[in-house]
Order: C-alpha cells, then structure tokens, then sequence
C-alpha cells in the first residue's frame, strides 16, 4: 500500500511539473507576442490586436488564436480552447486616428494568400490589400520577409526612417527581432546597439517592455 501511495505522489508529482513547464512556456510566448506588438506599434505605427469571442464566452488570448490555426491555407478559422468550436478571428489595427478590423490569417494563409498578390509600395499595399498586408508584418515583421517566405520578391523598401524608433528596444528585445521587423542584417543592428553601449538582451527583459511603450507612445 505505502508503494501504491508513493507511486501516486510521483505521478502527481510530474502532472505537476508538467502544469508548470506548459504555464511557463505559454507565459514566455506572451512575453515573446508583447514584444513583437511593441516593435511592430513602434515600427509601422500601428498596434495589432488578434480577437476573438467564442460564442461559449471565452475571450481568446492571442497565443490562444495563434496555437487554434491550423497550417491549411483554405481554412481561415482558429479553435476555442474551451469547446473547441472552430471560428474566424479578427485583426484589430489601432492607428493614429482609428480603429480597423480585419480578417486575421494565419502564416501559413498569409504567404497563400500573398503568392497571388504582386508586389506594390507598402503604402499601396496597405491600401490595396489591408488584411493580407497587416497579417504578413504580424506574422514576419515586414512584407519584404513574408514575401521571400512566399517564394516571391519584394523589390521596394519596406521600412524607412526605423534607426530612432528602435532605439528604445535596443537590450530589452532580442537583435535579431528587431532585425526582422525593420527588415536588416542582424549585424546591422547589434553595431548599433554596441555603438550605444547598450547590454545585449538577456531573458526577462521582456519586463520592461511597458515602460518602452510609454516612452515610444510620448
């Protein structure tokens, strides 16, 4: 009997563990989508906000949006963690002036979608084509990396006038990060983070990721 018991303790033990490795690394995906709404706010001037209301009620975080997609460029709907009930989620771009809400496309649906789109400036783009064009910068950073996703080329520059934006991230979110959304060598930016005499990112920064937006939003 004191065998079975010991031997219960331990199961439950590592249901535990494993509770707690699934609750940390979903917070560190948090952490990680924060940081890419801050750089991509910073960057292009707009903050992205994936929604999603089941009709069972459960609002869906983000990382839950993202985990409910399924890599099938034909289906646009993600899945409730709750009742698993499958539905379409939005984009909510926050600008200046408004808000605009979208269709949301998963990575793969986006370089589907993309591959039947010719390249055009990024304003033009964003005109054009506002829902494929915002789910590509969420999901890569820039439109020129979602296209060479795609197998296609971007031909035009898709960030201009980054250096002064970036430079509140610079140490508190990973180089190559911020490589990807402003569309440069890594290299390029570690020079500049160096150059400042700024501590490379180390995890946990993530925290201070508010008081960034505080300072890039005034």
């Amino acid at each position: 009997m004191g065998m079975s018991m010991s031997m219960g303790m331990r199961t439950e033990q590592r249901h535990e563990q494993r509770q707690e490795q699934r609750q940390e690394m979903g917070m560190r995906q948090a952490a990680q989508m924060t940081m890419r709404v801050a750089l991509i706010q910073a960057i292009h001037g707009e903050k992205f906000n994936p929604r999603a209301r089941c009709t069972c009620g459960h609002d869906l975080r983000p990382i839950e949006i993202l985990r409910g997609f399924r890599a099938d460029p034909d289906d646009y709907t993600t899945q409730c963690p709750k009742c698993k009930r499958r539905f379409t989620a939005k984009l909510i771009a926050t600008g200046r002036a408004s808000d605009v809400e979208l269709p949301f496309y998963c990575a793969s649906q986006t370089l589907a979608r993309l591959r039947h789109i010719a390249a055009l400036p990024s304003d033009e783009f964003c005109k054009q084509h506002p829902a494929e064009y915002r789910s590509a910068i969420f999901h890569f950073g820039n439109i020129r990396t979602a296209y060479q996703k795609s197998g296609g080329d971007y031909p035009y520059d898709p960030v201009q006038d980054w250096q002064d934006k970036v430079t509140p991230f610079l140490g508190k979110a990973p180089d190559t990060q911020i490589a990807l959304v402003v569309s440069q060598p890594v290299g390029v930016i570690r020079t500049m983070r160096k150059n400042l005499h700024i501590p490379r990112y180390r995890k946990g920064n993530e925290e201070s990721l508010g008081m960034t937006l505080q300072e890039t939003a005034s």
